[in-house]
């Protein structure tokens, strides 16, 4: 297999790697204690977030974020718009990060919440169509008072049925969490552009995703996608 067709998506991933804030080094640093799960990003049940959609990244004129009424759950839900325009100055990827306080990127010595307490993150995401490559994330905010950890799910295809999905923290320093919830989106990998849908994003302290959305519609044995391989290809390139 010849690495030359890959080198696109290799620069992609460099990209977002050194334009993607990084995690703090800073000891020491302590934000809010939470101590009350499950934790909300976004909820269909919820109006409030503790993290606010503040941070826009990469090719922001090609991306836009509404809240529909799925027509699969009925329920209202965040829906995640990406249309490459390739225009002069295209830097190939998009991102979105939830923070405290809004618009904090490492520069807020009172932003962050110390959430120690959490075990995993979970949420909901599925595809317009299906095989949409993506990449979740928390953390991964640099600057005096950015986050003290990060982690994800790597890029990972969507289904087009409802899935769930969780970041394991246990092991994770998450004394200072101001990015709550990150979305990145490669064309390099969905070169026509996608759209996502995304519900019940939230912290939890317990092993198991809470009875409050609904079942998965996802079928565990489906048989791996050609895209699926193509997420495998990518990480070990990047490896």
């Amino acid at each position: 297999m010849k690495i030359r067709q890959y080198i696109p998506v290799i620069l992609a991933i460099m990209l977002v790697s050194f334009s993607l804030p990084a995690k703090s080094t800073k000891e020491g640093l302590k934000g809010k204690r939470i101590y009350k799960f499950p934790f909300y990003i976004f909820s269909h049940t919820r109006s409030y977030s503790y993290f606010a959609l503040s941070g826009y990244m990469g090719d922001v004129a090609d991306m836009n974020v509404v809240k529909v009424k799925d027509p699969y759950s009925f329920k209202i839900s965040l829906k995640v718009l990406y249309k490459p325009t390739y225009r002069q100055g295209h830097q190939g990827w998009c991102g979105l990060s939830w923070q405290y306080p809004p618009n904090n990127w490492g520069d807020n010595s009172k932003g962050g919440y110390d959430l120690s307490e959490a075990k995993y993150l979970f949420f909901y995401a599925r595809g317009s169509k299906g095989n949409e490559l993506v990449e979740f994330k928390i953390g991964g905010i640099k600057g005096a008072y950015g986050d003290t950890d990060e982690a994800s799910t790597g890029v990972v295809p969507l289904s087009k049925k409802w899935k769930l999905f969780k970041i394991d923290l246990k092991k994770k320093n998450l004394k200072n969490i101001v990015g709550g919830f990150c979305v990145l989106i490669l064309s390099s990998v969905n070169p026509e552009g996608i759209a996502i849908y995304l519900n019940d994003i939230y912290y939890s302290n317990k092993t198991e995703p809470e009875k409050m959305f609904f079942q998965e519609y996802s079928n565990p044995g489906d048989k791996e996608t050609e895209q699926e391989k193509r997420v495998e290809k990518i990480e070990k390139i990047k490896k």
